[in-house]
């Protein structure tokens, strides 16, 4: 627990005991096998969204209050689902993007991932503390340990549906205004 907020990934309550137990009763679409059901999937939900973005000229002439935030770095990837799994682009992208900017894990006050499925952030998370993955995504760098007590503090896509087409933009409105805060500086979106 940090800043009187509960991790979302760590501990168990009643509440949540009982929901695994409804949630382990869903079935498979079609009679497929796996693990991906509705309990543990994204809604897609309707929406529409727009980032304006401006030069600092441009963003100046915005009134104080409105919530603004500057991207400083970027990285793409793309992998073989066959191979290195379904939604796992972000894996290796967010580790090279730190190395190449020397931040580590525990520099971001609030990570924003997004969760098609509740495995996903976890897995993304294994595979940032793994070596193994590590050295596999190129990085060598020193990155630390992974605060999952900063993730998704307002709840992910899981709790607030997958506006299917703008969910990048979603999270980063929601986490722009969450930036508002004095204390908050830097933030991870995957």
């Amino acid at each position: 627990m940090e800043s009187g907020r509960p991790s979302p990934l760590g501990g168990c309550s009643i509440c949540c005991c009982r929901r695994n137990k409804i949630l382990s009763q869903l079935r498979f679409r079609d009679g497929c096998s796996g693990t991906l059901t509705g309990g543990n999937a994204s809604e897609l939900t309707d929406g529409a969204a727009a980032i304006w973005g401006g030069s600092d000229v441009g963003l100046a002439r915005l009134l104080d209050e409105t919530p603004k935030a500057r991207l400083l770095d970027y990285e793409t990837s793309a992998v073989d689902a066959m191979t290195d799994g379904l939604l796992m682009a972000p894996a290796f992208a967010v580790p090279r993007l730190f190395q190449r900017n020397g931040i580590r894990f525990e520099d971001v006050q609030v990570w924003e991932i997004h969760e098609a499925f509740a495995a996903q952030v976890t897995f993304h998370i294994k595979a940032w503390t793994s070596q193994e993955f590590l050295n596999k995504a190129g990085v060598t760098a020193d990155l630390g340990m992974f605060p999952r007590q900063r993730v998704n503090l307002q709840g992910g896509s899981l709790a607030l549906g997958h506006p299917f087409g703008a969910t990048g933009a979603r999270i980063m409105s929601q986490i722009t205004h969450f930036m508002a805060v004095p204390s908050v500086c830097l933030i991870a979106l995957t």
